[in-house]
């Protein structure tokens, strides 16, 4: 019995080691990881911090250039120093902050640069409004190199804490945390008030005017405007309260009103037009977990939901995601035609299929009930004047947008050469090729360049 209960006391007790090195090995390797990707973490932000300063500089090359080739250049340069500054953006793990506008600032500044160095390439010089344009971005992009470094100031020894932000993502900030969302925030209230610009994108906010053409109805007061948000956001997020929390100016006037849901669960901030009531953006920062829903899914998730709120004639493009959301460009179709300028992107949560954010500025700021012209190229003459080495699928009419504020109608072609996968605009009327998107397969989803 002795010999018996000592084996057993043995088995036990080796069992016990074996689980407790077991556990070591595996806390070594997960400490080892989180070590890891905080690096990662912490290179991005630098390499966020160093393009939005090249951007700057390269910005401010950009207006003391005077000849063709030199301004093609530094703009190009700009355009990959922006984009990069997104890229590195997106990879930190900012779950809970607000970056709307910081992102979209780096996504104008890069395709103004863009549109501007094609511009110059043609032999077409700038005029004094796309010079002043171009300062206005070099002050904006000094004002976010300066809120970055004071972030990295703040930060004990001038790391900043990604390992234990990272782990914070579905709890509250820690003291050393709110310094990173004041940082962030401080950044987001500054791009708010910052003058607009005239081009920001190939048919997404491409263009922001100085008089929106889709606001209708009378002006509201701030307690419709609580009521509209509700209706908006709470039928997908449940209930708690809600206050406007300020007035904003900008391309729209708007109220800004935040929600707060029960028991802690995160908020809701939306901004509706003063005049009409319309919903210009949404964005809930509620974690989202991992989910099973694919992007085809979410697409349609969107659709309906457009479709729920009296837009429904909405496509889905292009859709792409993040952080476990999956962000749905949609555009309307008119009598067969894809209105891009109207575009309006939604974002879906992957776990459970709620919508968590809306963007619809550039509806606001486009929509107008058009004559669409008659098209006097037909679909095989249009085809015909695509290059001979690509394969063309079938093309359908579509509205797009210019840098100069015009919109051309076009037929799209999607098309492919050598397993890359193109969409082809040839204009409707004049048959001249306006567009050439490549598009780019991730795991993300589908990037037009």
């Amino acid at each position: 019995m002795d010999v018996r209960w000592r084996r057993s006391t043995l088995i036990l007790a080796g069992l016990l080691v074996a689980a407790i090195a077991w556990g070591g090995v595996q806390w070594y390797r997960r400490a080892q990881a989180e070590t890891m990707l905080s690096a990662q973490y912490q290179r991005a932000f630098y390499e966020l911090l160093s393009q939005v300063e090249n951007t700057e500089v390269l910005l401010a090359k950009s207006l003391v250039a005077v000849s063709a080739p030199q301004q093609v250049i530094h703009l190009t340069d700009v355009w990959r120093q922006a984009f990069g500054a997104q890229a590195n953006l997106n990879q930190l793990p900012l779950a809970g902050i607000s970056i709307l506008r910081t992102s979209r600032f780096l996504t104008q500044a890069g395709d103004y640069a863009y549109a501007l160095a094609r511009q110059a390439a043609r032999g077409q010089a700038l005029t004094a409004g796309q010079w002043e344009k171009l300062d206005e971005l070099k002050r904006q992009a000094g004002l976010v190199a300066r809120e970055l470094q004071d972030v990295l100031t703040g930060a004990t020894e001038g790391v900043v804490p990604w390992q234990e932000i990272a782990r914070s993502a579905n709890r509250g900030l820690s003291r050393g945390e709110t310094r990173l969302q004041d940082g962030f925030k401080r950044l987001e209230l500054q791009l708010t008030e910052a003058p607009t610009l005239v081009y920001d994108g190939p048919y997404s906010d491409h263009i922001e005017r100085r008089e929106p053409r889709g606001l209708t109805g009378r002006p509201i007061t701030a307690d419709e405007a609580v009521d509209i948000a509700q209706r908006f956001a709470f039928q997908e997020s449940g209930s708690g309260s809600a206050r406007v929390v300020a007035e904003v100016d900008g391309p729209i006037a708007a109220y800004h009103v935040r929600l707060e849901r029960e028991q802690g669960l995160g908020q809701v901030d939306l901004h509706i037009s003063r005049q009409g009531g319309h919903v210009v953006w949404m964005l809930d920062t509620r974690p989202v977990a991992e989910g099973t829903l694919s992007l085809e899914e979410a697409a349609e998730r969107a659709r309906r939901f457009l479709e729920e709120q009296g837009m429904p004639s909405m496509e889905p493009t292009w859709a792409g995601k993040s952080d476990n959301r999956a962000i749905v460009p949609l555009v309307p179709v008119e009598r067969g035609v894809r209105v891009y300028p109207d575009l309006i992107k939604v974002a879906v949560a992957l776990d459970d299929g709620s919508i968590v954010g809306y963007e619809a500025l550039g509806f606001l700021m486009s929509h107008y009930d058009r004559e669409i012209p008659e098209p006097r190229i037909s679909r095989e003459e249009a085809r015909a004047r695509l290059h001979p080495a690509l394969t063309a699928g079938p093309g359908r009419l579509a509205l797009i947008p210019l840098e100069t504020l015009e919109e051309v109608l076009t037929w799209e072609f999607p098309a492919e050469l050598d397993g890359d996968p193109y969409v082809v605009y040839i204009n409707a009327l004049t048959g001249a090729e306006e567009q050439i998107l490549k598009l780019l397969t991730t795991g993300e989803g589908t990037l037009a360049l």
